[in-house]
């Protein structure tokens, strides 16, 4: 984020978002940033991610069509770190919102994962005990937070972050088609 002069790159995000339990807020005030700053950089960061979603491709219909599909005989759960204000500015995310049972936003928990917070509200949300649910996940501060709740997880690698290391999952696919098929192996 250089018009704000901070030292923040790509790779920087990464790690902050994916990697660490800080987040890139949480960098910048171990690294004695204020408050106002903190502010600043989140608004600034958020704007470009805006903008590279509108760039990138939207939604796929076949992942909507999975989650449709996979609706039938599961019930469902979007567990985010984002807050309700910023998902519903991104590109499909109705359609994405639409596809779910359930949301747990970043409002609805004290602790963002890769504490356990997030999914504990999911279990709470949906009336569920953790033996009942599989997480998919994607980061390893999502597969830690899940595992930090007792829950199974199958990781699924993004094409946008291939180098994340996933290997803490439970288990792995590579495509979310393989998911059914390894959750009638699970139960």
């Amino acid at each position: 984020m250089s018009n704000l002069c901070i030292p923040y790159f790509e790779d920087d995000f990464i790690e902050h978002t994916f990697n660490t339990d800080l987040g890139s807020s949480g960098w910048l005030q171990k690294n004695g940033y204020d408050q106002q700053t903190i502010k600043k950089f989140r608004s600034a960061r958020n704007n470009l991610l805006f903008e590279a979603f509108k760039k990138s491709h939207p939604i796929k219909t076949s992942t909507l069509d999975f989650l449709s599909d996979i609706r039938e005989d599961f019930r469902t759960c979007l567990v985010t770190n984002s807050y309700n204000k910023t998902f519903i500015q991104l590109p499909g995310s109705n359609e994405l919102a639409r596809s779910f049972d359930a949301i747990a936003f970043r409002e609805d928990y004290r602790q963002a994962k890769p504490a356990p917070d997030a999914y504990l509200s999911a279990l709470e949300k949906m009336r569920l005990s953790p033996h009942q649910v599989i997480v998919v996940e994607d980061s390893p501060r999502g597969i830690e937070a899940a595992k930090n709740a007792s829950l199974k997880v199958v990781a699924i690698r993004n094409p946008e972050f291939p180098s994340l290391n996933l290997s803490k999952a439970n288990f792995q696919i590579g495509r979310l088609e393989q998911l059914r098929n390894l959750v009638s192996k699970i139960q």
